[in-house]
């Protein structure tokens, strides 16, 4: 709908639209102090110290026919029906990581990518490395997806370093946030962090309570290894429109 339960009071879409248009047009931080609250989110420490995870949209090289070096099979559905297409990768490695991340690329040897999604969703299929026993096995299936880019919970698309998951009976989805981001280097040490505006357009099942987000990295091996790098401790603030209803009930809200 189009409000949404934080704490004792309701935000409406509106309401979180407001932040955007004060942001785009302000010329000064204190200006934005005018037209909005920040209010710090205080993490599962209490302290303010938020977990900075990432995640990434894997591509994953794929054949439409078993071949030599491809031999694993994906299962996607067809849509509006129960059968599937059947495509090979070159290990279960590659559906374990599909699985995890959400959205995927498949790639294929003539160029064609094929954007497809894990939504939880799997069935007992005969297995086709054991056909003379006729087997079932449970695989993954994967949705495709028409869309050329992944979107979050949100319902649009996802921005690389900007995109937040966030557990939304804490953050609001559409909400702003200033993110204190960990800033990491090829190596994985912390070089510094960056103050930055992100968006909460997505959720996610091992994203609970407000000490912990996941921003998304973008796609492939660099978007890879920044995610496996991302596992580190910054502080946000949610941003609010100002209204008198809000004043007195927000900052508690904020610290359940």
């Amino acid at each position: 709908g189009d409000k949404q339960k934080f704490g004792n009071i309701d935000i409406s879409t509106a309401e979180l639209r407001q932040v955007v248009e004060a942001i785009k047009k302000v010329k000064s931080p204190q200006e934005l102090n005018d037209w909005v609250d920040m209010y710090q989110i205080c993490g599962s420490d209490m302290l303010g110290n938020v977990k900075f995870t990432g995640y990434y949209s894997p591509i994953v090289q794929a054949r439409h026919n078993r071949e030599a070096g491809f031999e694993v099979p994906v299962y996607i559905s067809l849509k509006n029906t129960e059968d599937l297409h059947v495509v090979y990768v070159s290990n279960k490695d590659e559906i374990r990581r599909m699985r995890i991340e959400g959205f995927s690329y498949l790639v294929f040897s003539n160029g064609d990518r094929q954007l497809i999604a894990y939504d939880g969703n799997s069935r007992a299929i005969a297995d086709e490395e054991n056909d003379k026993n006729n087997a079932l096995v449970t695989h993954t299936v994967f949705t495709p997806k028409e869309k050329i880019a992944p979107t979050g919970s949100g319902k649009v698309p996802l921005t690389a370093n900007y995109t937040v998951a966030v557990d939304n009976d804490f953050i609001p989805l559409g909400s702003v946030l200033l993110a204190e981001v960990p800033i990491i280097d090829e190596k994985g040490n912390l070089v510094g962090k960056e103050l930055r505006f992100v968006l909460a357009q997505d959720t996610g099942s091992a994203i609970q309570g407000s000490g912990h987000i996941d921003l998304y990295m973008g796609e492939g091996e660099t978007a890879k290894r920044n995610t496996r790098f991302m596992n580190k401790y910054g502080k946000i603030w949610l941003l609010l429109p100002k209204t008198s209803e809000n004043q007195n009930t927000l900052a508690e809200n904020i610290e359940q």
